[in-house]
């Protein structure tokens, strides 16, 4: 009886083990998938953009254009380097979130022209693609964050909004601040392509990328995972909201109520990697 106790045990101890091994060969698996999604899908980002580099210079060596003829291709062509850039950046940002040490500045900054700065970049790229952006942030809201750091993150939303309300040909990108709870809350909402509510805890994911119905709307899947990294890093969070495909999609970055006059450190320094499982973001 001792015996076929403790081979009963064994036995479950190894079937245990197995079970440990094969979940750790399919989370491998599933990363190395989405690795090589990832970089086919970069190969093809950039493959667009070259193209078209390569077919603006060639018309510029072989053809005599008018000045006007000559400024669309320039302005083409430093559209075409403006996206690859992007993509690079987010490249590297992201990498530089997964890897080393972060230190993120505390420092107060008015929500209201830290929005409007950001917006401001973009205000030209928007009125082309027929887009209305609008500020509408209650007077005097503060947040402590990172300058940089935000800057990033309102630059990622701004281009995740354009990307999706281009792709149904225009229509508007509004920012909206308040204080709720005790917290700071900056809501960007948009009316473009959108996405199955369903789908609204996986669009933080690195390298996801969800099918919104619309297919000229594409990415890289790395800006809205790095708006989560860095709003966690300096203990806030993003949410994601869409009432379906077709009907807009509104981002909330949530910062927590902090004194007027805080005395705590004025870094932020954590070690970087992906955000904890189940932690809010």
């Amino acid at each position: 009886m001792q015996y076929a106790w403790e081979g009963g045990f064994f036995l479950l101890a190894l079937v245990a083990c197995l079970v440990v091994i094969a979940r750790a060969l399919r989370s491998e698996a599933l990363a190395m998938i989405e690795q090589d999604n990832f970089l086919a899908m970069v190969s093809h980002q950039f493959k667009t953009p070259l193209a078209s580099l390569q077919l603006s210079l060639e018309t510029l060596t072989l053809r005599k254009l008018t000045a006007e003829q000559t400024r669309g291709l320039t302005d083409r062509m430093l559209a075409d380097l403006a996206r690859m850039e992007g993509m690079v950046s987010r490249i590297l940002e992201s990498a530089r979130l997964d890897r080393g040490r972060v230190e993120l500045r505390r420092e107060p900054l008015d929500l209201a022209s830290t929005v409007r700065r950001a917006t401001a970049s973009i205000e030209e790229r928007a009125a082309q693609a027929h887009i209305a952006l609008r500020v509408e942030i209650d007077s005097g809201l503060e947040i402590l964050a990172d300058p940089l750091a935000i800057d990033v993150i309102l630059r990622n939303l701004l281009d995740n909004a354009l990307a999706a309300v281009i792709a149904v040909g225009g229509g508007t990108i509004v920012f909206s601040g308040r204080r709720a709870d005790g917290n700071v809350e900056l809501a960007v909402r948009d009316s473009g392509v959108g996405f199955r509510p369903a789908d609204a805890g996986r669009l933080f994911d690195k390298f996801r990328r969800l099918d919104s119905g619309g297919g000229s709307y594409r990415g890289t899947g790395l800006g809205l995972y790095i708006v989560r990294r860095l709003m966690h890093l300096m203990n806030g969070r993003v949410t994601a909201e869409s009432a379906g495909v077709g009907h807009g999609a509104r981002f909330v970055l949530v910062w927590p109520g902090e004194p007027q006059h805080d005395h705590r450190e004025p870094s932020w320094t954590a070690e970087a990697g992906p955000a904890p499982e189940g932690t809010p973001s």
